[in-house]
């Protein structure tokens, strides 16, 4: 029997030409392959063979049961062992008064959004499209062109004029929109919604016989599509329109769904996220569907799955061995899901992996601005499994239910309006919870804890926070890894790249991913060196791409040395990216955040031949080139000043600003959604150097500073050979100097002279006060006055002179002599510290 209004894809003859063997495997695809296989193991090539001797046989058999047409008549298919569905506790029940009535003040965002997909308007990558009637599921809606039906291993999933196609329908077909009509059902019980539901999976399944077509062609697409269905059938147990047959035919159809993914895991080099995702369906279907054949198995390995994997894909400290954010946030969707669905069925979850969880919620806490905002590090096709796209909607989500399952209030804190999807997630006893905890804080409070900076140092990634007047300042600095195993697949080449976010305004960005295997040269720039904020030799990336998602040659990062400090924070950092070069180039980045708004970058290259470099910076909003005070003027919305870049090359007219550049190379871009690109501003500083040369560049968050642009000037002693850097600002109320050291022992200038690694001179006209602190001080000259003296080196140091008192901190032992003329008291926090007069010196005691 065929449903009226239905598509049969067995017969539609509307673009014949789609139908045939065009697109299967080219000559492309078996490079791809090639590549690949030479990422593998020999017992994962060995299981790979076997996967694709057994496919063919099953398109034979297939191929020849179409021939007789059973599959022909989808829902019509007796099935003698007739299936009931959804059997375990889900994450709600359809008596839970306490969430429909917490529910109900969005029931107008849920009516509105079931309306749409009533009328089959369904929202994919954040725009609407009109689906009409009857719906094809094998259609790209988007460009208007059908999908090749065909035996699902016989489709090019890597052509590269047909992936946006393939992709887009899989995106369509995991569902999302069918599980908010149940979500939209519970809430309203209007019964055309439960109709829908039932009308579009019965379409599906007769569509889509199985092995047919790209939606049978990936296993992430399996796992996600058949979750959306549990939320799309659980609210209508108590649906008339779902009979007996209908409801065979779907727990049928989703038998033979999680049949082919449990026979086609993403396992060996592609278990990354797409193989949690599998573990997670396993788990729930396999626990919710007991009776179901398999399901034991399912639920067996889903739970192997999930414990091993977390572990295995993710840092100690919490970050994600994927090292892009948007699939950071993605498995902790997925693992807050899986947690709270343990919850409801009683299950226990291994500490290790629950203190693993917690790990990965305080990464997303501290990389990301108290508004959700976080950089667009490493790949992101904005996918979510049912939380919204929205990138600050995903974290108010995520921390909601992080804060239920961990108990933790810094957590809590960050939610200022519970996503309603995440409400569902919850159940109506967890949103009350998580309600009535945030109605505890002060909407300050609410707004997230104070900003501090974080070092990552497993997963390579640090956080150097400040904050003035409640306006918070966040710079990520990249020194990890490339990505996760030997295939780095969603991992960019942006080693030493900095990001940098103040309130809710984008200074420095990451450009984002745009697009996975269409569109080549576009995937090419957005993965590449030069797309980031960073520096590229000789036109070269750090790490060599030879696919979509396969690396070869990676660059290594080195971390050399960190502290984060009250007053400043301090993070170096190399890589090994340029060393094969025919002349092996080090590059070096130096990153010093003078709290609360000033940010030091120092990047050194050391060879011995000539080379090409290339320094590039990309803002989050307007940015102008202003020559003469060598500085890049960047523009919030509004007009106002929201920060400036100062860079000497400027003034040396070697930097221009390159916004939408095409040819002949692209730069200047950004991606804020896959698919959608626009031109960014860029600062793009170019030169020759021969040997060791040091590009100097600083940046002023305006937002907490007060009056005009301060004076800004760099070191007097040329770049190529010099081993420090020297800044200089002048502010109404302090002149300060910082020097930073890239060699060993005693460096500088007349103005400043020190074996410290990083110091920092102010000095306050208005009451002739000074200020000293800085990384790894001993002594400190100025103008070859001795301000400090010692034999020894303080890993941290602040000292202030100012009305007569000498404030000291330090970290470390040891003695030191600190130039005070004409101070009489000495104040320290630090324990075991003693002082005494010595002339025009206080000679400090610190024991550790």
């Amino acid at each position: 029997m065929i449903r009226s209004g239905v598509v049969n894809v067995l017969s539609d003859k509307r673009e014949p030409e789609l139908h045939t063997l065009k697109h299967v495997l080219t000559m492309k695809s078996l490079i791809w392959k090639v590549r690949r296989m030479q990422m593998m193991s020999p017992a994962e090539m060995g299981v790979r063979a076997g996967r694709e001797v057994r496919n063919l046989v099953e398109y034979l058999l297939l191929t020849s049961a179409l021939s007789r047409g059973p599959y022909a008549g989808g829902i019509s298919r007796d099935d003698s062992a007739a299936e009931s569905l959804l059997e375990g506790e889900f994450f709600y029940d359809l008596k839970d008064e306490t969430l429909r009535s917490g529910l109900g003040p969005l029931s107008g965002l849920y009516l509105k959004e079931a309306e749409a997909a009533l009328a089959h308007r369904v929202s994919v990558l954040g725009r609407q499209y009109d689906l009409r009637s009857p719906i094809d599921w094998h259609f790209d809606y988007r460009l208007e062109r059908r999908c090749p039906v065909l035996y699902w291993s016989l489709i090019d999933l890597k052509d590269r004029d047909f992936e946006e196609s393939i992709r887009w329908v899989w995106y369509l077909n995991r569902h999302r929109h069918l599980g908010a009509l149940g979500r939209a059902y519970f809430v309203s019980r209007k019964k055309e919604y439960a109709q829908e539901i039932v009308d579009q999976l019965c379409a599906w399944i007769e569509q889509n016989p199985p092995g047919v077509g790209v939606n049978w062609a990936a296993s992430l697409e399996i796992a996600l599509r058949v979750f959306s269905w549990l939320w799309a059938i659980f609210p209508l147990k108590d649906f008339d329109g779902l009979t007996p047959q209908i409801e065979s035919s779907i727990a049928r159809s989703m038998r033979l769904q999680m049949r082919h993914m449990f026979r086609n895991l993403s396992t060996f080099s592609s278990a990354n996220n797409h193989l949690i995702a599998q573990g997670m369906s396993l788990f729930i279907v396999g626990t919710l569907l007991q009776r179901m054949r398999g399901a034991a198995k399912w639920r067996e390995k889903g739970l192997s799955i999930l414990w091993r994997e977390l572990l295995n894909q993710t840092f100690p400290d919490g970050v994600s061995k994927e090292q892009s954010l948007h699939y950071h946030c993605f498995v902790v969707e997925m693992y807050s899901i899986v947690f709270l669905f343990a919850r409801r069925n009683g299950i226990e979850i291994p500490e290790p992996v629950r203190h693993r969880f917690a790990k990965m919620c305080e990464f997303i806490l501290d990389v990301s601005m108290r508004n959700g905002a976080m950089p667009d590090i490493g790949d992101s096709d904005d996918q979510a499994v049912i939380l919204p796209e929205d990138s600050r909607l995903i974290v108010q989500g995520l921390m909601a239910c992080a804060g239920y399952l961990t108990d933790r209030e810094d957590f809590l804190r960050r939610v200022v309006d519970i996503p309603r999807e995440a409400g569902f997630l919850l159940g109506g006893t967890g949103l009350e919870t998580v309600r009535e905890t945030t109605r505890r804080f002060s909407a300050e409070a609410a707004r997230g804890r104070p900003a501090s900076s974080r070092a990552f140092s497993e997963g390579g990634y640090y956080v150097l926070s400040g904050e003035r007047d409640g306006v918070e300042s966040k710079c990520v600095f990249d020194c990890g890894e490339l990505g996760l195993g030997k295939t780095a697949a969603h991992g960019h080449a942006d080693c030493l790249s900095v990001t940098l976010n103040t309130g809710e305004r984008e200074i420095l960005i990451d450009p984002g991913t745009f697009t996975y295997h269409s569109r080549p040269e576009w995937r090419t720039y957005f993965r590449s060196t030069s797309a980031h904020n960073t520096v590229t030799v000789d036109g070269r990336s750090q790490s060599e791409m030879v696919g979509p998602f396969v690396w070869r040659d990676r660059a290594v990062p080195q971390l050399e040395d960190v502290a984060l400090e009250s007053s400043f924070d301090f993070v170096m950092g190399s890589h090994d990216g340029y060393l094969s070069l025919s002349d092996p180039i080090k590059h070096r980045r130096l990153v010093v955040f003078v709290k609360p708004s000033f940010f030091l970058i120092v990047d050194e290259l050391s060879g011995k031949d000539r080379h090409e470099y290339e320094q590039n910076f990309h803002f989050g909003s307007d940015a102008s080139l202003d020559e003469p005070s060598g500085s890049v003027r960047v523009l919030a919305d509004g007009g106002d000043l929201a920060a400036v870049l100062f860079s000497p090359a400027i003034a040396l007219k070697r930097a221009r600003l390159v916004s939408g550049q095409e040819k002949p190379v692209p730069l200047g871009w950004r991606s804020r959604r896959f698919w959608q690109k626009t031109p960014c501003d860029c600062l793009s500083v170019r030169g020759e150097f021969e040997g060791t040369t040091i590009l100097d560049t600083c940046v002023l968050d305006m937002s907490t500073e007060k009056g005009e642009v301060p004076v800004v000037s760099f070191s007097d002693v040329k770049p190529e050979g010099r081993r420090h850097s020297i800044f200089r600002r002048e502010t109404p109320s302090f002149n300060e100097t910082s020097l930073i050291n890239l060699g060993e022992g005693w460096t500088g200038e007349e103005c400043l002279e020190s074996d410290a690694s990083y110091v920092c001179l102010r000095e306050y006209p208005a009451t002739k006060g000074i200020e000293i602190f800085g990384r790894n001080v001993g002594n400190l000259l100025r103008g070859g006055e001795t301000l400090l003296e010692s034999a020894q080196r303080f890993a941290f140091m602040r000292v202030k002179i100012e009305k007569g008192t000498v404030k000291f901190e330090a970290r470390g032992s040891g003695t030191i002599l600190v130039r005070a003329d004409s101070a009489g008291s000495f104040v320290s926090s630090a324990p075991g510290v003693d002082y005494e007069r010595k002339g025009r010196f206080v000679r400090v005691s610190v024991e550790a």
